[in-house]
Parts: C-alpha cells; structure tokens; sequence
C-alpha cells in the first residue's frame, strides 16, 4: 500500500463499513474494524486525520456491539469517540460530528447499564455541539435533533417539565429549519410525535396527544411505501393512536394502531433489528383492543405476537424486560378469559423475570411491580387457601402506589389495582382493615381519574363494590347509598359499554337484595331505563351476529327484570315498550338497516343516499364470523385482509349511528328509528289482540295488546319462571325420547303414545296458568278471536295454540277458542310501507327433496309437490338434483310464494347454522339473514320441513329459527314446525291449507276485510282436518304446525 497509509486503510475501512450497513454481513464490519484499527496505528498523534481515524473506529465497534451486546465492546468505542474529540478542537471540521457520535455512544451505554451519568455526559455534549453548528448551516437540524433526543431521554428518567418543555421547542426549530423537500423532514415529524408524546404520558394534556398523532400522520403521509424509514414512522403513529385510545376510548384510534403496527411489521424482515418491537407494540395494541371489545382472536394473536417479540430479543437486550412485561401481562389476560392454569403460572415465572431485569428508579418499576401482583392475585383466585399470594401481591401494588406521585397519569391505575386486591382479601379472610383501605384506595384512584377517562366506569365500579362489601346492619343506609350511587355514575359515566352495562345491572341488584333500603331518589327504573338504552351499544352492529348473540347470553334476563320492575310499579305502557325494545334484537337491527327511507329521501336525499349505502354494507358485513383459528397463528400476525374487514365493519358502523344520530336532529325526524310507543305498536292488533307473555323471577304477567292502544293486564299469578321452565324442559325431554328429530321419523310418531301424559301436563298447566286467563280477558262473540303469541324466555318455546286438557272427563282445547299467531315481537307484526318500485313478483316455487343426499328419505314430498302445484296456476317446481342452494335462493326472488318440502334442523349448539337441507348441502339461517328480498308482493312462506320454528334455548327472547329469517327476508306469512313432522301428514296438511286459504281470500275480498288473517285461520281449519284424521290425542302429530305473520 502506497501514498498516505493511514487514510489508504481508513479508506478500505469506510468501503467495509458502507458494504455492511447494505449486506448486514459480520465479516464486513470485522474487516472495517480492522482496517481502521490499522489506520489510527499508523497515524501519528498530530496527523491531521487521527481524530477521524479514532471516530470512525469508535463507529464500528459501535456497530459491532449492536449485533454482539457485548458491552465491553461498548465501552471501548466510548473510549475512542472521547479520544477523538480530546486530540481535536472546536477548529477541526469533523469536531461537531465526534462529539454527537460520543453522546450517542453514552445514551447506547445507558440503556444497558443505567448509569445516569452517561445522559448527564450526552446531554452536556449535545449542548456543545448545538452551540457550534451556525444556523444557517444545513448541519443545524440534525444537532438540535440530537440535543432534544438526549433531554427527552433525561426527562425520561427524571421527569423534569423544562427537559421535555426544551425538547419539543428543539425539535420544531429543527423542523423549521427543515425544507419540505429535504427527506430527513420525515424522521424529524416522528421525532416531535415522539417528545409530544413523552410530555403527554406525564402531564395528561390531551392537546400533546393531539399533536403527536397528527406529527405522525404527517412522517406517514410524506414518506413513500418503498422508504426502509416508513415501518418505523408506522410504528410511531399505532404508539400515538393506542395511547390516544386509552385516554378517549375511541375505536378508530385502536384500530388505526393496528393497522399501522401490522403494517410495519409486514414490511420488516425477521433479522431487521427492529421487528421484535414492533411485534411487541403489535401484542399491547391487541391486547388492548381485547380489553374493550373482548374479541378471542385478539387475545390470541396478542400472545404469538409478544413470543415472537421475545425470541427475537437477545438477552442483554436493553428492552427485553419491556418484551417479557408484555407477554406476561397478555399470558394474564387470556387467562381471565379462558382460564388455562399454565397462562398464569407462565405469566408469574416470565413477569417475575421482568421485574428483576429491571432496575430501581426506572420509569417501567411501578408497571411491573403492577403486573407481577396482578398475576399473583389471579392466582390466588384459583387457590384462595394460598394466601401468600394476594399478600405478596398487595404489598407489590403498595409499594407501585408510594412510587408514583398523585401527578403521575398513571396513578389512579396503581389505586384501582390496590383497591382490588384489598377488597378480594377482605372477602377471602374478612379483615376489617383491608375493607376500610379498600375503599379509601378506591376512592382516591377515582378522585384523580379524569372526568371522560374511558376507565372512569371501572374505577366507579371498584368503589361502588367496595361499598357493598362493607354493608353491615350498622352501615347499611351509608353504605347502600355510596354503592348505588358509584354504580349509577358507573352506568352513566363515558367509557366502555360492557363495563356500564354490568355497573347498572349491579345496582339494579343491589336494590332488589336490599328493598328496605330503597328511597325514590335511587330511582330503581330509570337504572332498568339504563339497561335497555346500553344493549344497543353492547350488542352493537360492530361486532358479527355470532358475536352480538354470545353478548346477549351475558345480559341475561334484563330486559325480563325491566319489564317486572314497571309492572310492579303500574307503569303497563313502559312495560309493554321495554319488552319490545329488548326482544329479538338481533331480527329488530336487521330490519332497520333494511327499512324504507321515502320520507327522508324526499326531505333529505343525500342523507338517506348516505344511510342507505352504509346500511347495505352493515348488513353484509354483520354476517361475517371473523377469522377463524385454524389458521397458522404466526400468518395471522401477517394476515391483514380480515383485519380490514372488521375494522372497515366497526368504522361502518360508527358511520350509521353517527348519521342516525344527525337525522334525528332534524325537524320531522326526532324519531327516526327509535324504539316504537305503545301508540305505534297498537297497529300490530289490526288483526286481533296481541297476547304478551312475561316470565319472571319476580312476577309473571300478560300484557294484550288491542288494536284502540288499549292495554290489559292479566297477572298470572299461579305461574311462576320455574315452572315455565320446568314445561319447557319437559316438553323438550318428550322430543327427545320419541325421537322425533327429523321429517318422516314413524318410529318417533308411533312413540308418542306412551307419552301423552307428559305433554298433557305441560298442555294443561299452560292453560290453567295462561291461556285460559288471556282468552276470559279477549272473549268475543261470533267467529273465533285471532289472538297473537308473543312469549319470552322459556314460555317461547310453549305451544299456546294447543294448551288445554285432552283427557276425556275433563276435555277443553284453547283450539276452540281462538285461533292462534305467534310473532317473536310486535314491530315484525308492522308493515312498512310499500316501496315506490316494488319488484314483481308470482306464482309459486315448489322445492320437493325426497331423496335428499345423506338424509333418510321423504316419499311423502312428491305427492306434497302434487299437491301444492294443483293449487296454484303459475309457479316453479325443483325437485331432488335441481333444488341446490344457489338455485334456490335465486329463485326465491322470482316468487311471490314459496314451498320448502324438505329435511330441516335446528342447529342446538349454533343456531345460526340451523339450516334447510338441500340436494347439494346445507341453506343456513345465517344466509337467510343476509338476505333481502323487499317487495310488495312477498306473500307466503310453507316450511313443510322439521324444527323450522325451534329457536334457541340459551336466546329463547332471539327467535333464531328459520321461520324468523324467512319474516325477516320479507314475506308477510310463514307457516312453520315447532318440531318435527310426519312426513304421511306434509301432503295432508298442505292440500287442507291451500284448498282453505283460497276460499277464505275469496270471502275476504268480497267483504272487503284487509285486516283478516286468512292464513291464521286456513292453517287452523287445516290443523283441524289432520286433528280428526289422526286422531286428537295423537298430540304431537298435529300440535308442531304453527303460523307466524300478519
């Protein structure tokens, strides 16, 4: 090597080092390193160039030991990058430069060994070299950069105002000095999202969080696809929009920060440095979203994302106690969820492990102090004998709570896990001390929770539980009131509605243990009022059908008790509109997103336009099940097409209450789509009285309904909900011995027999304790009353039409009395009004399956096909091979009536999947839902199949049966089956009906009668037929054929 050797092999060096920072490649920066060593060897101490020669060597090694965490290699370079700037001076054109590298060095030196004196030295430095640089000079950005990073890392730890204050005004000088054009102006937004972040995290100012996500948005929006920088700006922004939803408990902002982070992690290989925290941001933001919307899938890929996260952490790693809090805390939460005994055991050993990588006075102590009690005290929740346990853990969570000072944003967080803990020691072991810290804890945590505070309902709820803890004879009139009162600002306070909505029921609770103690200021109906008015919100058309049914599962009986509450205090109107704004409310969503706009179309037409076309989406979007957990879950973390869905789905759904919300400010408007009054509901009566039938705990009562908005009630006082239930489960028991489960079952028919005692009893009990009360009270002369059925709870799955007693001393039959609907509530009963451009629709379609694939067969369907088609002059017939699913819902459009001859099931485990079953495979209730045929036209639906009118015994109030979905398509009339049918009966029945209802739609035409339920009473006169043919106390032959409609 000739010339100049020391800057020859400085220059082989900066070949290696630029070779590696574009291969990744070890031996590139080993080779660089050796080239410079060689270089500062040869260079004498006044060479011009040696405190290049020294820097650029520190540089390397500093390279080196980011891939080696070998600290000593660390150190080293810090003892070059000193030497550097010792053997130049403030003259030297590199002297800026060696002093940033030095400070940086000290701050990579901090993180691994927490000295403080390295961010005192980096921010000392950093000052120097900020005072150098002219600010003119195009140098000037970068160095105020560095200077606000090495504050904010000291405001970081000391959490001194005027570091973070200098901070931010560095970085939006260096942004100021920046042009638009320059590509550094990307990193320098990031850069103060970052420090507004900081101060946000510390003081609270909703302004800061404002600011860093708009800084980050800006680096998103500047920085193009293909920029190896944008997964990092990516990652700034979910960081800004997580912490933004945990302040304002916005959706989109959880949402937004899921995408980001999947984004940034899609776009980052394995080896990149920075993908383990990215997976690991991606876990918390999962994990919160979880939190709120308690979505399994979330919980899942929660965990893979921070195991992921954690191996590719080396040990040493500067964040990886970060990486183990974060999988510790989601191992916990799935626990809680699906109660895995090794989650929490794995989250102890992992949150144990965090703890102890973390040294005292760092700003994450509290929080893993807070996680490790958090796990010890689930813990202890399995094993309450353990009592170490919850100690260790409320002493883990006082010490948390005597570090963090009341300014700390977070101490209301430390309050509320203490207040916890205590209050499950002090009913674990009833220490009279726990209880009382219990709630001065609880209080205090919800004193310093902001007013908005989406947590504010959870800490309202500890406090309020507290309280009813402490209730003694001696307190009770204190405690009692601070209870209900926590509970009720709990329900009406800005958060969660899952958490208010179990804040009001606890209340509603906490009156009915104790009515003693009730005054008219805790006015117990208007927490009911509460109920009702958060279901919408809980089983909210955000979330899948699937999942708003498992949300109605945990309301309970709620609307039931509601309804109980107003007619005990007289209040029948209220009653009447509560059980009909809480039944089937699954059915009532669909049909408003499919109700007619006319009158907001003429007054408002972009409006309705707009409503319109989000409705459209909602209601495809709604019938989506999620992503399912077969898929390997490391592609999932990767998976973003389902993640779009779902949050396109939410974001679709906040965009229709948000215009519901806006036309019902308008003049004319005020209620549009809102729960129906009685004076609405009474049209539902224009074909006879409605008979609505409430079980409850408490009371049990018939509300019926007549056309004039009149209302009597009928008490039911010899009911009560256990025998309601008992009649349910005995008649079901029945079902099951005879075996009557599919269409055409003769053994199962030849079997009833020997049970008509047992369906006597639950036949004759109905009328004794029902039916005969609510036909004394709707008793009319002349043709028999239509009276409409509208049961809940287990009372829905009764056949009202068939109670009596069918023994021959003592023979009476509600048959003889009226004739008998049924509807799951009074709003199916209301008919919009005709579309302005109806699609025309005829005849009849005709779907025989007598040998369907895989089912026994159905001899019977070919001469029920016979049958019907005789009656009618035009229609469609497909039959065996012809009847495939796609064929028949095609079909279904083209036909004013339609004829299902067929095997059908109600699905026990999953009742969305109740299905009629076809040549080619299975026509689900799930695809019925998302089916909308609106039409004037849309006259009768036969189900001539079994158990099409079954429902759901964990939804009785849901009616998720497939005569429901065929109502909820359109079609003004359904005949159905409460179970199933002999198929010798089907061509008996459907000749019977038809030749009936021809007749009667002939007589009520010519008496000009458009209230008459024709259908009702041709099925009646039908059912009839086949009841002296088969004989009457063959009960369970002729009881299953029921109509629901108008």
């Amino acid at each position: 090597m000739h010339g100049d050797e020391p800057n020859n092999f400085n220059s082989v060096g900066n070949f290696f080092m630029s070779r590696f920072e574009h291969s990744g490649e070890p031996g590139d920066i080993d080779q660089a390193t050796k080239a410079y060593t060689r270089a500062v060897d040869l260079a004498s101490d006044v060479h011009h160039d040696r405190p290049g020669f020294l820097s650029n060597l520190a540089s390397a090694l500093t390279m080196r030991f980011k891939h080696s965490r070998d600290v000593r290699i660390l150190d080293e370079a810090i003892v070059l990058h000193r030497s550097a700037v010792e053997v130049s001076d403030a003259t030297h054109e590199g002297f800026a430069g060696f002093l940033t590298n030095y400070a940086a060095a000290l701050l990579m030196r901090f993180d691994i060994l927490g000295d403080f004196s390295d961010i005192e030295d980096a921010v000392t430095i950093n000052c120097y070299s900020v005072a150098l640089i002219a600010d003119g000079s195009p140098e000037k950005p970068d160095h105020l950069i560095n200077l606000a990073n090495s504050l904010q890392r000291r405001f970081q730890q000391r959490g001194l105002p005027s570091d973070i204050e200098d901070a931010i005004a560095l970085n939006q000088h260096a942004l100021e000095l920046t042009l638009e054009t320059d590509s550094s102006k990307r990193g320098l937004y990031v850069n103060l999202a970052n420090s507004f972040y900081d101060r946000f995290q510390c003081f609270g100012r909703l302004g800061d969080i404002e600011s860093s996500v708009a800084a980050c948005r800006r680096a998103v929006a500047i920085t193009p696809d293909d920029d190896p920088e944008r997964p990092h700006h990516l990652n700034s922004l979910g960081i800004a929009l997580h912490s933004r939803f945990r302040h304002l408990g916005q959706l989109s902002d959880i949402d937004g920060a899921i995408a980001a982070i999947r984004d940034a992690v899609a776009f980052t290989g394995d080896d990149h440095v920075n993908k383990s925290g990215y997976l690991s941001n991606l876990g918390v933001f999962l994990n919160a979203r979880f939190e709120r919307l308690g979505e399994l899938l979330d919980i899942e890929d929660a965990v893979t994302a921070n195991v992921c996260s954690v191996a590719l952490t080396p040990v040493g790693h500067p964040y990886k106690p970060d990486r183990l809090a974060n999988l510790g805390v989601s191992l916990h939460v799935r626990f809680e969820r699906l109660h895995v005994l090794g989650d929490m055991e794995d989250a102890i050993v992992i949150d144990t492990y965090a703890l102890f990588l973390t040294p005292d006075g760092h700003p994450e102590k509290p929080g893993r102090l807070i996680n490790l009690g958090n796990a010890l005290e689930g813990r202890f929740e399995l094993n309450p004998k353990q009592r170490d346990d919850i100690d260790d853990a409320i002493a883990l969570k006082r010490c948390t709570a005597n570090l963090i000072p009341d300014s700390h944003p977070h101490k209301h967080s430390c309050l509320y896990n203490l207040s916890i803990s205590l209050l499950s020691r002090f009913q674990h072991f009833i220490e009279s001390d726990d209880i009382e810290e219990a709630i001065l804890t609880a209080r205090r945590a919800v004193e310093l929770t902001p007013e908005g505070h989406p947590s504010k309902p959870a800490r309202l709820t500890s406090l309020a539980s507290a309280y009813l803890a402490h209730l003694t004879p001696l307190t009770a009139e204190s405690d009692f009131s601070h209870s209900f009162d926590a509970f009720r600002d709990a329900a009406d306070a800005q958060g969660p509605p899952s958490v208010r909505i179990r804040a009001a029921l606890a209340s509603i609770r906490l009156c009915s243990m104790n009515p003693t103690l009730v005054q008219p200021r805790h006015n117990v109906l208007g927490m009911h009022s509460r109920v009702l008015d958060l279901i919408p919100q809980v089983v909210w058309l955000g979330h899948s059908i699937s999942r708003r049914y498992l949300e109605l599962q945990e309301i309970g009986d709620a609307v039931s008790a509601a309804a109980a509450a107003a007619i005990s205090a007289g209040d029948i109107h209220r009653a009447l509109e509560w059980l009909e704004e809480g039944k089937a409310i699954v059915w009532s969503q669909v049909q408003d997103l499919r109700s007619p706009l006319d009158e907001l179309n003429v007054a408002h037409p972009r409006l309705a336009e707009r409503l319109s076309a989000i409705a459209a989406e909602l209601e495809h979007a709604g019938g989506t099940q999620g992503r399912h957990l077969s898929l390997e879950r490391s592609e999932q973390l990767l998976r973003t097409e389902d993640e779009r869905q779902a949050q396109r789905h939410r974001a679709a759904a906040s965009e229709y209450e948000d215009i519901i919300t806006a036309i019902r400010k308008l003049e004319g408007f005020e209620s549009f789509l809102c729960p129906r009054k009685v004076s609405e509901l009474a049209r539902a009566a224009a074909a006879g009285p409605v008979a609505i039938i409430q079980a409850h705990e408490t009371r049990c009562d018939a509300l019926i309904l007549f056309r004039e908005g009149f209302i009597t009630h009928v008490p039911l006082p010899r009911l009560t909900y256990d025998a309601a239930e008992a009649m349910r489960k005995q008649l079901i028991a029945v079902l099951r011995q005879t075996g009557l489960r599919t269409r055409g079952d003769v053994l199962g028919a030849l079997a009833q027999s020997a049970h008509f005692n047992d369906i006597n009893n639950v036949l004759s009990a109905l009328w004794i304790w029902v039916v005969h009360p609510v036909i004394r009270a709707v008793e009319q002369r002349g043709k028999l009353p239509h009276v409409t059925w509208c049961a809940s709870g287990p009372l829905a799955f009764l056949p009202f039409h068939a109670a009596g007693d069918y023994r021959s001393k003592s023979r009476v039959s509600a048959f003889e009395f009226v004739v008998s609907s049924y509807t799951p509530t009074l709003s199916s009963l209301l008919q919009p009004h005709p579309p302005s451009n109806p699609t025309h629709r005829s005849g009849v379609l005709i779907v025989s399956q007598p040998d369907t694939p895989g089912c026994s067969s159905l001899p019977g369907a070919d001469a029920e096909l016979d049958v019907v088609a005789r009656h009618f002059q035009h229609g469609s017939i497909l039959h065996s091979a012809h009847a495939t699913v796609s064929t028949v819902l095609r079909e279904m459009e083209r036909h004013a009536y339609v004829h299902l001859a067929c095997h059908g099931a109600q699905h026990e485990s999953d009742p969305l999947q109740s299905a009629f079953i076809l040549h080619d495979g299975r026509l689900v209730l799930s695809q019925l839902m998302a089916k909308s045929m609106r039409g004037a036209n849309l006259e009768l639906a036969v189900l001539s199949a079994c158990q099409t009118a079954t429902g759901d015994a964990a939804l009785p109030d849901e009616a998720i049966h497939l005569a429901a979905s065929m109502r909820a398509i359109g079609y003004r009339s359904v005949v159905a089956t409460m179970w199933s049918i002999w198929d010798d009966d089907a061509p008996a029945i459907a000749n019977a009906f038809y030749a009936n209802l021809n007749i009667l739609r002939d007589e009520a035409r010519t008496a000009g009668d458009e209230t008459s339920s024709v259908v009702a009473y041709a099925l009646h006169d039908a059912v009839r037929s086949l009841r002296e043919k088969v004989g009457e106390k063959n009960l369970l032959r002729w009881i299953p054929f029921v109509y629901f409609g108008v």
